[in-house]
């Protein structure tokens, strides 16, 4: 579903592909520059940050949302809101509020 999307620089660190997480990181941050102060800065801050806390490449399990019925109800209560919050109309006014703003 979503071949064109890049990877982010932390998951490349990682999996251990330093070389594509300082391109990427070059390509929006650097300007073009690999040894730019704030490419080696970002790049260093990710891989101590990684190195601490280490990985979690485990994969998530989903039954830890439904396995008791405080955890149900506080899953079900979360998605409640978001719906009704999609319900009140925010998001198509959020939408036209642009166009608004442009025809003034």
């Amino acid at each position: 579903i979503l071949t064109c999307n890049i990877q982010s620089p932390r998951w490349l660190i990682a999996n251990d592909r330093h070389e594509e997480a300082l391109d990427i990181v070059t390509k929006y941050h650097g300007e073009g520059d690999r040894n730019s102060p704030l490419v080696q800065l970002e790049l260093r801050e990710m891989m101590e940050e990684i190195s601490k806390t280490g990985a979690d490449k485990r994969w998530w399990d989903f039954r830890e949302l439904f396995e008791s019925k405080e955890v149900r109800y506080r899953t079900m209560l979360t998605c409640a809101v978001a719906l009704f919050g999609q319900w009140t109309g925010n998001g198509m006014f959020v939408y036209s509020f642009l166009f608004f703003f442009a025809s003034a």
